[in-house]
């Protein structure tokens, strides 16, 4: 599958207003954009992102709540939260993040190829009004970027929409905003326990949704057969229930082992699998696949995100003998049998 990254200096202009240090910050990029150049040199085609648009931001987010960040941004910066800043910059930045993941929709659906959108601030743990199903912060993220990319998609007439959310937390701004909605399939596999304190197994979507958010809660220490064994067993099924007509991925690297923050031991085999598969499934029903950045901040960057690359381009989904642990193979039955009252699988 052809790729391309979108990816443009702008994003490195959110940083804290009082330039102080905060683990989301520009830096992240330059470790990200290295790493893909330096494993794939000019083989890989980039482009710069389009101007940001406040209309794509409101298709999920309340007004009054964009509205609060464009003021803040504008009397030049402060914290949303105590884990969330914004600078003067960050109004244009947040936006022109949300703009390319929209964007990216569109040129997938035109040009056949898969894009990666390389965009800063993070956005999956952003909900209509900021904070997300009583989560205490917003976790670094202003505008939800994947959601706002399943929203241009469903006026595209993409509908159903699988978002695949690997990050090490749990994406609760994506499940709420799709909470009552049966148009978007939501697979998140995170760490249980941790921030923001959702995404539990029974969380299964409310109203017309219910039975469209599938949560996999990994227990600490869990690695890449873990992993492995989850996607391998509970994606192909859904995807061929569900039989969405568009791929977006909400792509964390901090279950990376040694990344900045622990709880999974997740290596390049996880990441190249996972990349592999979902490319896989996009190119064998069509459909367009579009993933956009979000946790990470070292080793995850620097290794994780190129293995993850790596997978898209090759679709190569076998990965060998996989072991996973008894609890692994415990925590997946558990899920499949919440799930079996809505999907056969």
């Amino acid at each position: 599958m052809e790729l391309r990254i979108v990816y443009g200096e702008v994003f490195k202009k959110h940083r804290t207003p009082d330039g102080s240090y905060h683990p989301e910050n520009p830096a992240r990029l330059d470790i990200a954009v290295a790493s893909v150049r330096n494993r794939f040199g000019h083989e890989l085609r980039f482009e710069e992102p389009p101007r940001g648009r406040l209309e794509d931001v409101l298709r999920v987010h309340e007004e009054s709540y964009v509205r609060l960040v464009e003021r803040v941004c504008r009397r030049g910066g402060g914290w949303l939260d105590s884990d969330t800043y914004v600078c003067s910059e960050s109004w244009d930045v947040a936006l022109t993040a949300v703009s390319s993941c929209v964007d990216a929709v569109e040129k997938s659906v035109s040009s056949g190829a898969a894009y990666l959108v390389l965009a800063r601030p993070p956005g999956h743990h952003a909900g209509r009004a900021g904070r997300a199903l009583g989560a205490i912060t917003q976790g670094f993220c202003v505008f939800n970027n994947v959601a706002c990319a399943a929203a241009k998609a469903l006026e595209l007439g993409l509908s159903p929409v699988l978002v695949v959310d690997f990050d090490l937390h749990h994406g609760n701004g994506t499940q709420e905003i799709f909470w009552e909605d049966p148009r978007v399939i939501h697979f998140d596999a995170h760490l249980r326990g941790i921030y923001p304190g959702t995404g539990w197994v029974t969380d299964v979507g409310g109203g017309e949704g219910e039975g469209t958010k599938i949560n996999f809660a990994a227990d600490y220490g869990f690695g890449d057969d873990e992993y492995i064994y989850a996607f391998q067993t509970l994606l192909p099924p859904l995807v061929d229930h569900f039989k969405p007509r568009a791929i977006l991925v909400s792509a964390g690297f901090d279950g990376y082992a040694e990344d900045y923050l622990e709880g999974l031991e997740l290596t390049e085999k996880f990441f190249r699998f996972v990349g592999a598969l979902l490319a896989s499934m996009a190119r064998s029903r069509s459909v367009p696949l579009v993933a956009t950045l979000e946790g990470g901040y070292t080793k995850g960057l620097s290794h994780g995100l190129a293995a993850f690359i790596e997978g898209l381009l090759s679709e190569e989904t076998e990965v060998g003998i996989v072991n996973p642990s008894a609890r692994a193979r415990e925590l997946v039955n558990e899920l499949r049998i919440v799930l079996r009252k809505y999907v056969p699988i």
